[in-house]
Order: C-alpha cells, then sequence, then structure tokens
C-alpha cells in the first residue's frame, strides 16, 4: 500500500462525531441504485484519507447523498443536550458524502480494525462523541453500533469527521467537515486531592502491585491538574517508599486513580504505556 494510502498529508485534523444523518438515494429509486467500485480514499476538506478497506467480491458499495439537517433525534433534544447527560449531535453540513457498504462478513470486526488504523500515531484521529469529546471506544463486537472519528481540518475552525455506522453485513460511512475543535472530558466533580489519597490509603498494597500488609507503609501524594487515560480523566498518585539507610524516598509507583474511584492505571515507567490494575 503506498504511503499516502496510510498516512494523511501533511495538516493537522480534527473530526467531529455523532451528525444527525438523513439518506437520499441518488437517483431517487428504491431499486435504481448502481454501486461503484470500492474507493480506496475518502477526499476530506481537501485531503485523501484511506477508506475502509473493503475486498470488491461480495461487496457492494452505493456513494448516496446526504441531506444537511441539524443534529437532533425523534427521541432525544440533541442539539441542546439530553437529559441521562449524553452529548448533543452535530450539524451535518452540505459537504457531507455517505457510502454504503452492503454484503460485509463481519461488519464489527471491519469497522473496529479500521478505528484502529485511523486513530494509530502516524494518522493521528480520535474516537469522539458528538459534542466533540474525546471518547472510549464502543463495542465493536455487538451487532450494531457506531463510531465517530475526528482529526483537525486543514481549514481553521473545523474538523474532519468520519461517522461509522455498522449493522448485521453492512456499513455506512459518512464524512463531512463541520465547524468545531476537539476537546478532553471535563474533570469530574466531587472529589479532592486529599480525598484520593484517603482511598488509596485504603486500600491492600497488593491490589497495586506493592509488597507490604497496609499502605501505611508507604508515603502517597497526590499531584496538580489531571491526566486523561482512554479517555477517563484521572488524579496522578504517586507511591513511595522509605530508604532505611538515607531516609530518602524510594518511587515504588505511579499511578492514576479515576475520579468516580472505579478505576486505577499504573505506569510502566520502561515502556511509558499504563496498565489498569483496578476496573
Amino acid at each position: 500500500m503506498k504511503r499516502k494510502k496510510a498516512i494523511l498529508a501533511a495538516v493537522g485534523i480534527v473530526a467531529a462525531a455523532g451528525a444527525a444523518v438523513f439518506w437520499m438515494r441518488r437517483d431517487g429509486a428504491a431499486d435504481g441504485e448502481q454501486s461503484i467500485d470500492p474507493p480506496e480514499e475518502y477526499r476530506i476538506g481537501g485531503v485523501d484519507v484511506i477508506a475502509l478497506p473493503v475486498m470488491s467480491d461480495g461487496v457492494s458499495v452505493y456513494q448516496e447523498e446526504v441531506l444537511a439537517a441539524a443534529g437532533t433525534d425523534a427521541d432525544t433534544d440533541t442539539t441542546n443536550g439530553t437529559d441521562d447527560g449524553t452529548a448533543p449531535e452535530m450539524e451535518t453540513t452540505a459537504d457531507a458524502v455517505g457510502y454504503r457498504y452492503e454484503g460485509l462478513s463481519d461488519a464489527g470486526t471491519l469497522v473496529s480494525a479500521y478505528t484502529a488504523l485511523l486513530t494509530s500515531p502516524d494518522l493521528g484521529f480520535d474516537i469522539v462523541d458528538g459534542a466533540l469529546v474525546r471518547a472510549d471506544a464502543p463495542d465493536f463486537s455487538a451487532v450494531s453500533g457506531d463510531v465517530n472519528l475526528a482529526h483537525r481540518a486543514a481549514e481553521a475552525d473545523k474538523v474532519m469527521l468520519l461517522r461509522l455506522t455498522w449493522a448485521a453485513g453492512s456499513c455506512t460511512v459518512v464524512t463531512d467537515t463541520p465547524e468545531g475543535e476537539i476537546t478532553d472530558p471535563p474533570a469530574p466533580e466531587g472529589m479532592t486531592m486529599e480525598e484520593a489519597l484517603d482511598y488509596v490509603r485504603g486500600l491492600p498494597p497488593s491490589l497495586l502491585g506493592l509488597e507490604g500488609s497496609s499502605m501505611e507503609d508507604y508515603r502517597i501524594y497526590a499531584l496538580d491538574g489531571m491526566a486523561l487515560i482512554n479517555g477517563i480523566p484521572c488524579i496522578p498518585v504517586s507511591v513511595y517508599r522509605t530508604a532505611e539507610d538515607t531516609d530518602t524516598n524510594v518511587v515504588e509507583g505511579s499511578f492514576f486513580l479515576s475520579s468516580d474511584q472505579s478505576r486505577i492505571y499504573r505506569l510502566d515507567t520502561a515502556t511509558g504505556t499504563v496498565e489498569e490494575v483496578v476496573g
């Protein structure tokens, strides 16, 4: 595969998510559609982005017009947020282009692999919700679902969006360039640093991969600021043991406690990666 098909052109791109989509067949007929060759690239905001990789045998692809419409839903008011806290969906612009793939053997697995490709460091897309806030990946093993992939666009104050919606045997892809900016989730309210320290002090050391029978054997410090781990805001916490011969602090572990206390991640300093130890 040529390099340009694996890497975006040298521009920063941010895409949006959750566009409300209204489909209209290009020829206006239910039984008169003409399939197209599976595209190798999508042209989004002047940039070529590698397309959903499919084999042509047994797969039919249809390009469909997407009518611009505000992000509303029949059951929820997504224009101003929802009562259950879900993010509002974005408006679909006149630049949106849709593709429908039929005859896929495992649509969820294909979308999962495509998402992994676009969110790799080389391509730099993010998974986002309808408000362009970074989010966790959906359950790709489900029979149906959707995911929104985002990257900053070449044009200022715009984003590139790929919204993929899959079901049994099919997948639709909508590309768009709405206005917006990708952001991190806001820090949850309700847990102070002292509360974080108290929580960690009450844990058995073995749960964190540490020795001893009590966290009282360690010195625990919460650091200023929040860290985003897998889309989850976390409080950085460092754990030290006092060296007997020098009475100095020796680092025993660096951890990240989610603000709702549901997860704890440990930093592997050798690789710079984190591992979930509680969750």
